[in-house]
């Protein structure tokens, strides 16, 4: 019973579904915009209210903020690498003394061990500033490659207003 009812159904759906379809082809086809005069394919890139000059100036202003953003990226990313390198040049923190079990006789395989337990500190604050470094190394080359995109694309706009304003 409930079969044939959702059947029926879908069946109308689809006949309804393709109908709509293909009257909103036809009415795009004809410049008609729908029956409710709006939506997105009313809006058009060549219906824009703004003159050229003034869409080239905001193209310009956004550009100027671009190189704004960058530069300030670049400060920023400087600013992680002198804070990389000052912690690189400050000395390791040196590690209190391990209690090693050592023969009572022999001193110097306590001295040993102690300047091992030192020089694997010093290793690990070490690997601690690298990975720092190379993950503020990384920051900065991503900011950069997003500013330097961001450019590039208002560069192209600024062309193209201006051979649009040339045209007209």
């Amino acid at each position: 019973m409930r079969r044939p009812i959702l059947m029926g159904l879908l069946a109308i759906g689809t006949v309804v579904g393709f109908s709509s379809g293909f009257r909103s082809m036809a009415a795009y086809r004809h410049g008609d915009c729908g029956r409710w005069g709006g939506g997105r394919w009313s809006e058009s890139r060549w219906d824009n209210p703004q003159s050229p000059e003034q869409r080239v100036e905001a193209v310009e202003a956004v550009a100027v903020k671009a190189n704004a953003t960058a530069e300030q990226a670049k400060a920023t990313a400087d600013a992680a690498a002198a804070k990389v390198n000052e912690a690189a040049k400050a000395p390791a923190p040196v590690q209190a003394p391990v209690a090693v079990a050592v023969p009572a006789g022999d001193p110097n395989a306590f001295v040993q061990a102690q300047t091992i337990g030192q020089l694997q500190a010093q290793v690990q604050v070490q690997a601690q500033q690298l990975a720092q470094s190379q993950l503020a190394a990384q920051l900065q080359a991503q900011q950069l490659a997003q500013a330097q995109a961001q450019i590039a694309q208002l560069t192209q706009q600024v062309a193209q207003l201006k051979v649009e304003k040339g045209e007209k």
